[in-house]
């Protein structure tokens, strides 16, 4: 049986399907089931989730759309066996170290436990994709994509509630329950996710697009510094817009955490060099007038 079963939920949007499961498919813990659900499917996502010639897929499609990430979800809850879930929207990616570092948590105690999540936005811009860098407190915003929790815990919590039961957001009201539980989450603090949120875009289930995800998945797979760029982007821009002190930022992001900080602090020199030959080359060229 493994460890780790990670639930895609999806409705009707297949052209994004490939990027999120090879990113799952592409993970260095190698021990999990990856199971697909259908919110009532009608477009080709069968054939593109069965296209995958790998034992650990799994596709299942329920009979009639829900509207609502709470039933797929819990439906892949019910039937798993796996000690250990975790969730990826069908639009986002995982970075290789995903479940390896999520799951390190578990090992040594967590119940519950969240990833850093970077969320991109249509204009291209980077940003942290949950309230807080560790925990969660009621309130805050974090997005399935970057969470792991024990299956038992879940179960014993109520499960995923729809929305029409629950009033809030679904995601909202499980990560509430399980903190009131006393499963409280501890942050990895590793980058774990990109996220793509589609609300903020325009049309994308009508127009289906999937060029951001062929794009970061690009990045992903060649950019070894990938996650010390994003970190060191994130620290070098809370730094100067909102006046927090270095140390602040890396107590905020890092406290406790074995992270690369001198690939972040080489990160944000290399970024400053670049900027500063940018300005000398404007200066040359008269562009600064």
């Amino acid at each position: 049986m493994p460890r780790v079963c990670v639930i895609i939920p999806t409705y009707n949007w297949s052209s994004v399907l490939p990027f999120s499961i090879r990113s799952v498919l592409r993970q260095t813990m190698r021990d999990f089931e990856l199971r697909v659900v259908g919110d009532g499917c009608t477009d080709d996502s069968a054939e593109v989730v069965s296209g995958f010639d790998d034992p650990r897929v799994i596709w299942e499609n329920l009979p009639q759309n829900a509207g609502d990430q709470a039933i797929p979800n819990q439906h892949a809850i019910d039937r798993t066996d796996c000690e250990v879930v975790a969730y990826l929207n069908h639009d986002d990616l995982y970075l290789p170290h995903a479940l390896e570092s999520m799951l390190a948590k578990i090992d040594r105690g967590a119940t519950c436990v969240n990833g850093l999540c970077f969320m991109v936005n249509p204009n291209g811009r980077v940003e942290l994709g949950s309230t807080r860098a560790t925990g969660y407190r009621p309130g805050d915003w974090m997005t399935p994509s970057c969470v792991m929790h024990r299956r038992q815990a879940g179960l014993d919590v109520g499960g995923w509630i729809p929305h029409v039961e629950c009033g809030i957001i679904p995601q909202e009201s499980m990560w509430i329950r399980l903190v009131e539980a006393g499963h409280d989450f501890q942050g990895s603090l590793r980058l774990a996710s990109i996220k793509f949120n589609a609300s903020a875009r325009r049309n994308v289930y009508r127009d289906k697009p999937c060029h951001e995800q062929a794009m970061w998945e690009q990045r992903i797979l060649k950019q070894d510094d990938l996650e010390a760029e994003l970190l060191g982007r994130l620290v070098a821009r809370y730094t100067e817009n909102l006046g927090m002190s270095a140390k602040k930022i890396r107590r905020w992001l890092v406290v406790g955490a074995k992270t690369r900080l001198g690939d972040i602090r080489n990160s944000i020199l290399r970024q400053n060099r670049e900027t500063k030959r940018l300005q000398r080359w404007r200066a040359f060229k008269g562009l600064d007038d």
